[in-house]
């Protein structure tokens, strides 16, 4: 994957106080997660699942040796990992039952010296269910002449 970042340096030479560093490169990754964010919107409740697969750079191979939540304390989320031929598929439930919104963080660590650890970031947006109105049941119109005045 090639990457490219600036920086901005502050200097004390008085002509160049402020100085823009451009760097780029190629970058090894250890591993592809996809989707690097699990995303949950939807109605309070409601069973959300979504699944992650992450695959080892044949370059760096590596084993996943934990996973770790954060916050810790969290009970918004849980998570399982799965081993698979090709890598490993880690499935993400959101199991917060009110309205609100929250954010964290699944940790994968690794026996790589190079890669201690993957994370995928967690993300959940709950709303109330709609609220379904109860039909009316129809009124049978009055028979015969209208009322007199």
């Amino acid at each position: 994957m090639r990457l490219s970042k600036t920086a901005d340096v502050k200097t004390n030479d008085p002509a160049h106080r402020d100085v823009v560093l451009f760097m780029e490169g190629q970058v090894d990754t250890c591993a592809t997660v996809s989707p690097r964010l699990v995303r949950f919107s939807g109605p309070a409740g409601e069973r959300m699942v979504q699944k992650v697969t992450i695959v080892p750079n044949p370059k760096y191979p590596i084993k996943i040796t934990g996973t770790r939540q954060e916050p810790l304390n969290t009970d918004k989320f849980k998570h399982r990992l799965e081993k698979t031929p090709t890598g490993w598929t880690l499935t993400v439930e959101n199991v917060w039952p009110s309205k609100g919104g929250y954010f964290g963080s699944i940790y994968l660590d690794t026996d790589s010296p190079v890669c201690r650890s993957l994370r995928v970031e967690v993300q959940g947006d709950l709303y109330f269910p709609a609220v379904r109105k109860a039909a009316i049941p129809a009124t049978k119109a009055p028979s015969g002449p209208p009322p007199a005045r």
